[in-house]
């Protein structure tokens, strides 16, 4: 099913518990991708959320441990624009 196709979705801890067990962020990110999301993935985890990414889909990754920047923001803003 592609329920989220068009959708956007900005996931924080997206890369949260790399392996087997998964985070919450995690979770969320691959299932999101699986139902056709475009999905903004943050995360300090960059291992983790290259696994998330291996699921498929459309992923834009963006390792930070702070909150969104104006630079995040801007390319967000392009990112989505496509």
């Amino acid at each position: 099913m592609e329920r989220l196709k068009g959708k956007v979705a900005i996931i924080i801890g997206a890369g949260q518990s790399p392996g087997e067990a998964m985070g919450i962020g995690r979770a969320t990110t691959i299932s999101f991708l699986r139902e056709g999301a475009a999905v903004l993935a943050v995360d300090r985890n960059v291992s983790g959320a290259q696994e998330s990414v291996a699921q498929g889909g459309r992923m834009l990754m963006l390792m930070s441990s702070r909150p969104m920047s104006r630079t995040h923001r801007v390319l967000l803003r392009l990112w989505t624009q496509q």
